[in-house]
């Protein structure tokens, strides 16, 4: 079963969203930077990215711009990302779905099972 990668700061909510997702294996990144460095190492693993927008050092538009525009990742390319967080209206263009911090647990629930890739 391939993994989600859970990309987020915030540390009790990487752990509600692994509690909400319960019957998914999970890969976690505290930040985006070590998230396309897990990517580079799982990238055949993963079925879909879990993606927070507002994080240090890069945030999620820049972290999706790395692995679409970078050779490094060209088969991640094809992984879903489902934001999660504000990302701003103009940044949305490599999202499957976006859903604001303060998470509706069904419309994610819902998103994670349509863009997963098994």
């Amino acid at each position: 079963m391939a993994k989600i990668l859970l990309i987020d700061d915030t540390d009790n909510l990487r752990s509600l969203a692994k509690r909400m997702l319960s019957h998914f294996e999970f890969i976690e990144a505290p930040n985006a930077i070590d998230g396309l460095e897990l990517l580079t190492k799982h990238d055949f693993e993963i079925g879909l990215i879990l993606l927070d927008y507002k994080m240090p050092k890069m945030n999620g538009y820049q972290f999706c711009q790395r692995v679409h525009e970078s050779e490094e990742f060209n088969g991640a390319s094809k992984i879903p990302i489902v934001g999660i967080g504000s990302f701003p209206e103009d940044q949305r263009e490599y999202l499957k779905a976006c859903h604001p911090k303060i998470w509706d647990f069904n419309a994610l629930r819902a998103s994670v099972e349509k863009h997963y890739i098994p």
